[in-house]
């Protein structure tokens, strides 16, 4: 099985970015195939971004083959996956100015079975670059982490330590293409794919339901109608993000699925929600940087 996220896009000043998830063993190199054909322009990425340095990082840079030199962030390509990928020191976000990201997504055609997902990323973690999910005994995390929230992997322990197992000092926009309804997922109002942010390393962004943990869904995001497809396509079409940093009231806007990926015009989105940005969590020390990026996932087993 094959499970590939890929990604086009940026902060408006630098680049455009794009994300790309496929979800079944019979189709998922024909599926890849039709979404690199597809790939709406974009800017090449390979002097922006660092990747992390952890064992085992699957993130990569992919050429999409366009003549403008549009590439592409691969995330993940098989089971039991982490991806991660940042910005470098000199493209951090300046928190003290207005600032908007665009970016184009795909998570493939399959809306069952699917990888994880994947999450866009601010924080100012001390390791940097190297930021990601670890578990107790200092594996990387993957499955429902998406590379980013904390691990939960003691059912006697608590959301503090669940925390403290995520990228610090970081905010999360998750793009969930799989409903963990047994922990994070549970309790929280979700159907099936969702888009949803917290703080990773946040004690507050978990609950305790007694024998599981769960993850509070701010700002969440889902399709009530048609569950499955908030963020797979039946025509292996690409999705457009547009997030909005407003410095003067620390709130973040975004809306997905704005613009019709063959012609790049704007559309109305499948959905548009504003939160509001604790910055004594994402850069506790008032630096008025951080550094964003983006963290992919996938479990041990289909989907898991």
């Amino acid at each position: 099985m094959k499970l590939k996220r890929l990604l086009i896009g940026g902060f408006s000043l630098l680049l455009a970015i794009g994300l790309v998830s496929q979800m079944s063993v019979a189709h998922a190199d024909a599926d890849y195939d039709k979404a690199k054909a597809n790939a709406p322009q974009g800017l090449p990425l390979s002097n922006y971004f660092k990747f992390g340095d952890f064992a085992g990082n699957s993130a990569k840079v992919v050429d999409t083959g366009r003549s403008d030199g549009t590439q592409m962030v691969q995330l993940t390509d098989a089971k039991a996956e982490v991806g991660t990928i940042w910005t470098g020191d000199d493209y951090a976000l300046d928190l003290n100015k207005n600032a908007t990201a665009s970016m184009w997504m795909y998570f493939g055609n399959y809306p069952v079975d699917a990888g994880d997902g994947m999450a866009f990323v601010i924080q100012n973690d001390t390791r940097g670059v190297n930021a990601v999910s670890r578990a107790s005994d200092g594996t990387v995390g993957n499955g429902q982490t998406l590379g980013v929230w904390g691990v939960d992997d003691d059912p006697k322990g608590t959301v503090a330590q669940i925390a403290s197992r995520g990228i610090q000092n970081s905010w999360a926009l998750e793009f969930d293409t799989y409903l963990n309804s047994n922990n994070f997922d549970l309790r929280t109002g979700v159907a099936k794919q969702h888009i949803a942010s917290n703080y990773p390393g946040y004690a507050g962004s978990y609950g305790s339901g007694g024998d599981f943990f769960y993850l509070n869904h701010n700002g969440l995001m889902k399709n009530s109608s048609d569950p499955n497809y908030l963020l797979s396509s039946r025509d292996n079409t690409w999705k457009h993000l547009t997030l909005k940093w407003d410095a003067a009231a620390s709130t973040i806007t975004y809306a997905f699925n704005d613009k019709n990926p063959a012609t790049g015009d704007a559309k109305t989105a499948t959905g548009t929600q504003t939160v509001t940005i604790d910055r004594s969590k994402i850069d506790p020390n008032g630096t008025g940087k951080a550094r964003w990026g983006f963290t992919g996932s996938t479990g041990e087993l289909l989907g898991k």
